[in-house]
């Protein structure tokens, strides 16, 4: 019983697998020009990407787009076309150069800047600066000796 469960597990295995590899085989150019167009605005329908958009001059962009995957033209040669009839803001996504590197490094800096601030912050708040707390750091010389006594008397009480 537990051999047969085994080999039908493995034979739905097999043919999941062969049946990616038929998919992975047939989707290069319809897939790749599916995903060029979720990869740039639509210069017809501002805020949306050309995927999205319902426009005929958007669905004919995208026939277009179509047509130049399947007759092998690259992707990127394609969408920097684009770029060059459209203007740069047909890219979804910035080039890293310009602006566009600012872009892409911000968020990272400010993960920097942010995490810097909660340690400093954290220290501060535990006064864990190496030296040990706040009371250690003041130091049993700013007491007076009326005061070391006292204590001393308190702590001999406890016992």
């Amino acid at each position: 019983m537990i051999h047969l469960r085994m080999t039908r597990r493995v034979a739905f295995a097999c043919l999941l697998l062969c049946g990616g590899v038929g998919r992975v085989a047939a989707q290069p150019v319809d897939e790749q020009g599916r995903m060029l167009t979720h990869e740039l605005m639509s210069p017809f329908c501002p805020g949306l990407l050309l995927a999205d958009c319902r426009s005929e001059g958007a669905r004919q962009l995208r026939d277009e787009i179509g047509r130049r995957v399947a007759a092998g033209e690259a992707p990127a040669a394609i969408e920097d076309d684009l770029a060059a009839r459209f203007g740069p803001t047909v890219r979804a996504v910035p080039a890293f150069q310009g602006i566009g590197a600012f872009l892409w490094t911000a968020p990272g800096l400010f993960g920097v800047f942010t995490l810097a601030v909660a340690v400093r912050v954290i220290r501060r708040a535990t006064g864990s600066r190496g030296g040990g707390g706040p009371v250690a750091r003041q130091g049993v010389e700013s007491l007076d000796a009326g005061m070391a006594a006292r204590i001393d008397e308190e702590l001999g009480a406890l016992d």
